[in-house]
């Protein structure tokens, strides 16, 4: 009987991988599907990873480098310095990088409405399934 009852009132939709229970009054399966759908907010944050991922690189590099001249007999004091001004700079560029993701991260976690999220519409069309099953029974 639950079966009969699943296929009667649920509409079940496939979109991007994900399985949506829908009943009315739900979001349509138009917008389920651009919500689930990576928005360009997504890839863009992961761009920005990937971009300080690339400057840790440069980070060591850059100190490998600098500590490389350093064990020389007669170091370089030019090079040693340019190294190291690169170091300081790709440091800098990668703590701003990683606490604009930390705040972004803060405010996924404490609820503030963010880009690129269908928790919130999977959440309402579990709940409303829920909701229907219990009616039944």
């Amino acid at each position: 009987m639950a079966e009969s009852y699943t296929t009667d009132l649920v509409d079940v939709c496939r979109s991007k991988g994900r399985l949506f229970f829908l009943s009315q009054g739900d979001p349509t399966i138009a917008e389920l599907a651009n919500m689930a759908a990576p928005s360009s907010g997504v890839i863009e944050r992961l761009q920005q990873l990937e971009a300080i991922e690339k400057e840790v690189a440069n980070i060591l590099r850059n100190a490998g480098q600098a500590i490389q001249e350093l064990s020389k007999d007669k170091p370089s004091e030019r090079i040693v310095e340019h190294h190291t001004k690169q170091f300081l700079s790709c440091l800098e560029t990668v703590e701003n990088g990683l606490t604009k993701q930390i705040l972004y991260l803060t405010q996924v976690s404490t609820g503030h409405p963010h880009e690129g999220s269908s928790y919130s519409a999977q959440k309402d069309a579990k709940m409303a399934l829920h909701r229907d099953r219990k009616s039944v029974v």
